[in-house]
């Protein structure tokens, strides 16, 4: 078996050096403008749009192998991958270490990737088409892991891993996962572990912490919005929530869980800070049930507040954490209206899931 945890390289704290190159970076992402744009375009002039941009090196490598909506979806996530890789390699010290410790989110997206393809017989070509080799977990062990005889044989290589445990916990007397329980339990440890990253005592500590929270705060929002509108019990919602956010307190979380159904649930939000970042969006959700207008306000809400704090403290992890929201978000509108595109979605309808 490959390694399963690619080696790093050590080096000094480089703030002001590492913090021009990221603000370079940021200045090369598409504008808000380019995907009202793409809204009245076809596919393959997207396509031919993106090969022209920062995707150009994955568009022309990936051509052979993909077309059409798998070539966009192949040669996105493998840029996101490379970008992420290369802000940590020219990153050092502390903020290197942070900054490994933010982006473990994809370790646990590939494991949840390929726990969720095998469990339902993908083959292994399709689930490393979603991988995204941005964390520690090296390509070559996601890539073994992808390619194992069966569910048996993944969760028997995982053994090195932090995520043997949980599996095994999630395992059901069939032999199935649990896929709710484990990954609730990996998002909840990574959420509660970005919490160290800021902090002590430093007025820095105080604003990085205040983020993370936010951070946890959004991802219980997601979840109960989901759970809530499902018409879940209560009981089986709390199992779910994360503990530790800003505005969201354990107490405040038990409350809003506890509601006793969906418009009293939406009630309860009004007077938080959040509130009129999503208020609109709400409203919709009350009168049609489509929920796709609160992610993105949501989505929305975390972005501009890592923008904010990029600004406002350069010389911090904050700039590098803005451009890695602000990347994935570009890269997610690309795959939102390309697939729109392709499944003949209404435009009103493939807009309401952008997040500009």
């Amino acid at each position: 078996m490959g390694k399963a945890v690619r080696t790093v390289r050590s080096k000094k704290d480089n703030y002001p050096y590492a913090t021009a190159r990221v603000k370079a970076r940021k200045a090369t992402l598409i504008p808000r403008s380019q995907y009202m744009k793409y809204m009245v375009m076809d596919l393959p002039s997207i396509i031919r749009h993106i090969s022209e941009t920062a995707y150009a090196k994955e568009v022309s490598d990936l051509s052979s192998k993909y077309s059409g909506l798998d070539l966009v979806e192949a040669a996105t996530y493998e840029n996101l991958a490379r970008n992420y890789t290369e802000v940590l390699g020219f990153c050092g010290g502390k903020l290197r270490e942070d900054l490994q410790k933010y982006l473990k989110k994809w370790d646990i997206w590939n494991i949840k990737t390929i726990l969720r393809g095998k469990s339902f017989g993908a083959p292994a070509d399709e689930i490393i088409e979603d991988l995204v080799t941005a964390g520690s977990l090296s390509r070559n062990y996601l890539h073994e892991l992808a390619k194992a005889e069966d569910l048996d044989a993944v969760i028997d290589l995982m053994k090195p891993t932090e995520y043997y445990k949980p599996v095994l916990d999630a395992r059901l007397s069939s032999g199935a996962i649990d896929h709710m329980k484990f990954e609730n339990a990996l998002d909840k440890e990574y959420l509660v572990s970005l919490l160290t990253i800021g902090s002590g005592s430093s007025w820095l500590s105080r604003i990085l912490d205040r983020f993370f929270r936010v951070e946890i705060d959004i991802a219980n929002l997601k979840l109960m919005f989901k759970l809530k509108y499902a018409e879940l019990e209560c009981d089986y919602i709390l199992k779910f929530l994360i503990p530790g956010g800003y505005e969201l307190t354990d107490t405040v979380l038990k409350r809003l869980g506890m509601t006793e159904d969906f418009d009293k649930f939406l009630d309860e939000l009004k007077g938080f800070e959040f509130w009129n970042a999503i208020k609109e969006p709400a409203e919709v959700a009350r009168e049609t049930g489509t929920l796709n207008p609160i992610m993105s306000a949501l989505e929305i809400y975390h972005l501009r507040m890592a923008n904010k704090f990029g600004r406002l403290y350069p010389l911090s992890i904050l700039p590098f954490l803005a451009y890695f929201i602000w990347k994935k978000v570009e890269v997610d509108n690309i795959r939102i209206i390309c697939r729109g595109k392709e499944a003949g979605l209404s435009d009103d309808l493939i807009k309401s899931m952008l997040v500009t």
